[in-house]
């Protein structure tokens, strides 16, 4: 039977030129063999300077909307390219990859001009704005080379200049030249490494952790300094990135782990004892296969308790090895070391980190901070992000903050723990320890208004108000439950919101506290509140008289869920009788006890965490009359006391 042949010449015409072919068949650009083609026909004497473009994020497009659309957009920034580059042209190296030529002499600052001006052009392409708004470009540049150069060294310079860009965050260009001096001051750091260790050149300097509604400071997080002996004080970006690439910056993170455990030694009996130390440990060091059994024996070398330790992870690490980081934040947490997840809402921020790992807290990536403060959108964002690490019991801090708006902000999103250069830049500990003294000495002290007299707290540190103002005849100071002891006298009101004292919100300073006074009830009146605050979700308050039982209430309202009435309710109030009333909550436990006299009377679970305070009243609330009777010797503290210790309490007066 005769063959038949069926010929299409445009395929044919292919066929044949498929090997030899100087033109890159997609963006018809020339490719690989015809750049070397031009480059071999260069005068060996011709300068050029030569730059290396690469897509980010090529494969994502490709993966998302498939490679008819991958190819469209390699047309389309071909053209652009070719614009750019007009004299001598560019070229398709292959993918995503281009090469442009730029002959004659050429400046560094003329050749980031031209890169600059293509990296910012692409958000103006003409191709579909979903996929254009993920595009970017990195750029490697060698410039003033001789042609009689070999073209694979120059490329190789380029290429590893255009990974530099990539890894300084991508949409950017680095020349080479530079790059090299970078190479050199590596290898140069390298040699010094050793040295500085036995030198004890690297030095931590502290940056206080601040609780945004006192200024006060809580802790502080460890940063290394490299005190060299020539150039300074040199800052972590020029020697960390170093460290990171030859495997050496695990040592350095159990070096300031150890010096964490050195200072906490010596803060023993001193006001700083109770701060928490942290350390940021890099990628590499939970790979070290007795990383936690590390840990321990620098921590009990130095006798330190476990949780006045913190260790932070960088959100990057779960992301790239999500079982096995799990399992070593659990073992973290066995021996009883605090963990907290760093840079979340930065590149890498999987909510599953947060639901997974077992962690203490979260630290909010500063961009993103900076960012989501900036616009409504972003504060709905953060404020929804906020509550649910703390629904979870998750502790929230914020990094980076550097303006006093920032810190307001973070306030009405219910954040009240932050870091940043607002506050204090890193100090070494000797200064660290004088702003943290000066600063941090009212802590753990309790907030004390006796009303002998006055409405001035016992440090005069706050100062309460009566509503309306002044004391309009009606309210008065009385004498308390004892020798000594004021109070103040609540007549009463039918309006609400009158006859009453509002303290600072700052007074309610911490998430777990208790709460102590004296009252002395005239009257008992259903649901009259004697102590009311209001939160962002919800309210706290203590009735002498509920609703149809007649006992008394301590109240946690979440108003979130309108069936969410979490009441703690004792005994019946004695009527005209002083009598001493404890209120605790713990939100590590969720749970609220009341105590009458010195002994617990009522005990409730699963209680919701309130946060941010927006008004703190005594004598009454905005829905019923006002109290009509006596209260006395206010005292808040930061903390949650025991059983015992509230006993003490009322038996020392």
């Amino acid at each position: 039977m005769r063959k038949i042949k069926v010929i299409n010449n445009e395929f044919m015409q292919f066929l044949r030129n498929r090997d030899g072919a100087y033109v890159d068949y997609l963006t018809q650009l020339p490719n690989r063999r015809g750049m070397y083609a031009y480059y071999d026909k260069l005068s060996k004497n011709t300068q050029v300077s030569v730059f290396f473009i690469d897509i980010d994020n090529f494969k994502q497009v490709n993966d998302a909307y498939g490679h008819s659309v991958g190819d469209e957009l390699l047309k389309t920034l071909a053209a652009y390219l070719k614009r750019k580059f007009p004299e001598t042209g560019i070229y398709r190296m292959g993918g995503d990859e281009f090469v442009a030529f730029i002959e004659g002499g050429q400046t560094e600052p003329e050749a980031i001009a031209l890169a600059t001006d293509v990296l910012n052009g692409i958000q103006d392409l003409d191709f579909r704005k979903d996929v254009r708004r993920q595009l970017t470009l990195s750029v490697g540049i060698i410039v003033n080379q001789r042609s009689s150069a070999n073209l694979d060294e120059i490329l190789k310079k380029c290429d590893s200049a255009m990974y530099r860009a990539k890894q300084k965050g991508k949409n950017s260009c680095v020349i080479f030249n530079s790059l090299e001096d970078e190479m050199k001051k590596s290898g140069e750091i390298e040699e010094e490494m050793e040295a500085a260790y036995s030198h004890n050149e690297f030095v931590p300097y502290l940056l206080p952790k601040v609780n945004v509604l006192t200024r006060q400071v809580y802790g502080a997080e460890l940063l290394v300094r490299w005190a060299h002996w020539l150039d300074g004080i040199r800052n972590p970006e020029t020697f960390i990135p170093v460290f990171e690439k030859n495997g050496s910056v695990s040592k350095l993170d159990l070096y300031m782990f150890e010096a964490a455990c050195r200072m906490q030694e010596a803060w023993k009996g001193t006001p700083l004892e109770s701060m928490t130390l942290s350390v940021n440990f890099s990628p590499v060091s939970f790979y070290i296969k007795d990383f936690k059994e590390r840990l321990v024996r620098i921590a009990e070398k130095y006798k330190v308790p476990h949780n006045r330790l913190e260790i932070e992870i960088p959100g990057k690490t779960y992301t790239n090895s999500m079982e096995n980081i799990t399992e070593l934040v659990e073992g973290l947490k066995e021996e009883g070391f605090l963990v907290s997840l760093d840079n979340f809402g930065g590149t890498y921020s999987p909510l599953t980190a947060i639901k997974d790992l077992n962690i203490d807290s979260v630290k909010f990536d500063k961009d993103f901070i900076r960012s989501a403060t900036a616009d409504p959108r972003g504060k709905k964002i953060l404020r929804n992000l906020f509550t649910l690490c703390k629904d979870l019991k998750v502790d929230i801090v914020a990094v980076g903050v550097e303006t006093e708006e920032q810190a307001k902000l973070l306030m009405t999103c219910g954040c009240y723990k932050a870091e940043g250069f607002y506050f204090k830049e890193p100090e070494p500990e000797e200064e660290f320890i004088k702003y943290a003294l000066s600063n941090g000495k009212n802590m753990t002290k309790p907030i004390r208004f006796s009303f002998n007299g006055t409405l001035l707290s016992d440090d005069g540190d706050y100062v309460a108000e009566t509503i309306p103002a002044g004391f309009n005849g009606k309210m008065s100071f009385t004498k308390g439950p004892r020798e000594n002891l004021g109070a103040v006298h609540f007549p009463g009101s039918e309006p609400v919101k009158q006859n009453i004292i509002r303290l600072p919100n700052e007074v309610l300073r911490t998430e777990s506290w208790t709460i102590c006074f004296w009252l002395r009830a005239e009257e008992l009146q259903k649901w009259t509140m004697a102590l009311y605050i209001k939160c962002e979700i919800g309210y706290i308050a203590f009735a002498p008289m509920s609703g149809n039982e007649n006992c008394c209430c301590y109240r946690i309202r979440d108003s979130r869920d309108a069936s969410d009435w979490i009441d703690t309710k004792g005994p019946v109030f004695k009527k005209g009788v002083w009598q001493h009333v404890a209120m605790s909550f713990n939100t590590e436990t969720e749970e609220a006890i009341l105590y009458l006299d010195g002994k617990a009377v009522a005990y409730t679970s699963q209680v919701p965490t309130q946060r941010y305070v927006c008004n703190f009243w005594l004598g009454g609330d905005p829905y019923k009359p006002s109290l009509v009777g006596d209260l006395s010797e206010l005292v808040i503290y930061p903390e949650v006391k025991s059983a015992t210790e509230i006993k003490e309490i009322y038996e020392s007066y």
